[in-house]
C-alpha cells in the first residue's frame, strides 16, 4: 500500500508539473508574476492530497475548505488533461494561429465549471412507470442513491433531498447505497444521519450498503445508527410488504460474492420482487431469476462527461431504465457525487417509480 501511494504521488506530481508549465505559457502574456502563480497552483494541486492524508487530524474549519478546494481542482485537472491533449494533437499536425490552450482554459472555467456546479446542485426528479399483475394496487417508490455524506456533502443537501421526496408522497423509499462517502467520522461529528427521521412513506425506508459505505470500516456502527433512526438495512436478506412486495437488499459486489439465488426464497418469486443492489454489475443474476425489478446506483452516469460513454461500455445497464427479459432495471445517477463537486454528464437526481396494478 505504501509503495502504491508513493508511485501515485510521483505520477500525480509529475502530471501537475507539466500542467503548471503549460498553463503559465498561456497566461504569461497577462504579466502574471511566475512565483505567485506557482504558489497558488501547487496549493490547489496538493490540497486534495493533503486532505486525504491529514483529514483525520485536521479541525473542521481547515478540513472542509481543503476538501472543497481539492475536489474542484480534481475536476479542473481532469478537463485540462482532456482538452490539452486535444490541443496538443491539433497543434502537432495543424498550423493554428490561436493559443488553443488558452481557449480551452477559458472554456473550462467559463462554461464547464458553471454548468457542472449547477447540475451538481440542481436535483431533478426522474419518473418511470411499470405495470404488473402481481400487485393488487398501485405503488409509488422513491429511489435514492449515492448521496455521499461527508465533508463535501452535508445536511443541507440531505434536507433538500428529503423535502423533494416527501413532496412526492411515496409509498416506499429505497436507498440503494453510498449514503456515506467513505469516512464515517465527519458524518458522526455532524450528526448528519439525523434528518433521515424526517423521511415519510407509508411502508417505510429500506437501504442496502454501497462500496463507499463499506469503505468506512464501521458498518456495524453505521447500521446500528440507521436502525435507531428507523431505516431498515437489508444485508443479503428480504422482507415482504403487504403480502405483495418482496424487497431484497444485497451487500455491495466489492465486498460480497454471494449469489442472489443463495438467499432468495423461490416461493417468494410469485410476488412482486424488487432487488436493491448498489452496483448494477450483477444484473444478470436478477434477470436469470425473473426478478421483477432491480434498482441500483454506483455509476453516477460517469459524473464527468465523457465518462458516461465509458459507463455504457462497462455495464449492461449503466444509467436510466431498461427492461431485460422480465426484469425492469433502474440505475440512478444519484444525488451526490464522489470527488469533484461537478456533474457534466447529467444532473443530480432521484427517481420515482410508479408500479401500476394491471388488475
Amino acid at each position: 500500500m505504501i509503495l502504491f501511494i508513493i508511485l501515485f504521488l510521483i505520477l500525480y506530481i509529475g502530471i501537475n508539473y507539466l500542467l503548471e508549465k503549460r498553463l503559465y505559457l498561456s497566461i504569461a502574456r497577462f504579466h502574471i508574476q511566475k512565483r505567485g502563480f506557482q504558489i497558488v497552483f501547487w496549493f490547489l494541486a496538493l490540497s486534495y492530497v493533503f486532505y486525504q492524508l491529514l483529514h483525520a487530524y485536521l479541525p473542521k474549519l481547515i478540513r472542509v475548505p481543503l476538501a472543497y478546494i481539492g475536489s474542484y481542482y480534481l475536476g479542473f485537472l481532469f478537463y485540462c488533461l482532456l482538452f490539452f491533449t486535444v490541443c496538443y494533437l491539433i497543434h502537432r499536425f495543424i498550423k493554428v494561429k490561436w493559443d488553443l490552450y488558452l481557449l480551452a482554459l477559458i472554456l473550462i472555467i467559463g462554461v464547464i465549471f458553471p454548468v457542472g456546479i449547477y447540475q451538481q446542485h440542481h436535483i431533478l426528479t426522474k419518473e418511470y412507470r411499470v405495470a404488473s399483475d402481481k400487485v393488487e394496487q398501485d405503488y409509488t417508490i422513491a429511489l435514492v442513491t449515492d448521496l455521499h455524506l461527508g465533508d463535501l456533502i452535508g445536511t443541507s443537501r440531505l434536507n433538500k433531498m428529503i423535502d423533494t421526496i416527501n413532496a412526492a408522497e411515496p409509498d416506499l423509499i429505497l436507498i440503494a447505497g453510498d449514503l456515506i462517502d467513505s469516512d464515517y467520522g465527519p458524518v458522526k461529528e455532524g450528526n448528519m444521519l439525523l434528518p433521515l427521521t424526517r423521511l415519510e412513506s407509508r411502508l417505510g425506508v429500506y437501504m442496502t450498503m454501497g462500496n463507499h459505505d463499506f469503505y468506512t470500516g464501521e458498518i456495524p456502527e453505521v447500521k446500528e445508527e440507521l436502525t435507531r433512526l428507523g431505516i431498515h438495512v437489508l444485508e443479503d436478506e428480504s422482507v415482504i410488504l403487504e403480502n405483495q412486495l418482496v424487497i431484497t437488499g444485497r451487500d455491495d459486489a466489492s465486498f460480497n460474492e454471494k449469489e442472489l439465488r443463495s438467499f432468495i426464497d423461490s416461493a417468494q418469486l410469485e410476488k412482486f420482487n424488487i432487488v436493491m443492489d448498489h452496483n448494477p454489475a450483477r444484473v444478470r443474476e436478477s434477470v436469470d431469476l425473473n426478478i421483477d425489478m432491480q434498482v441500483s446506483g454506483h455509476t453516477h452516469n460517469g459524473q464527468l462527461y465523457p465518462l458516461n460513454y465509458v459507463i455504457d461500455v462497462l455495464f449492461e445497464v449503466g444509467y436510466g431504465h431498461r427492461k431485460i427479459e422480465q426484469t425492469d432495471v433502474f440505475v440512478s445517477g444519484g444525488i451526490g457525487g464522489w470527488g469533484p463537486q461537478l456533474r457534466t454528464s447529467s444532473n443530480a437526481e432521484f427517481t420515482l417509480i410508479h408500479v401500476e396494478s394491471e388488475h
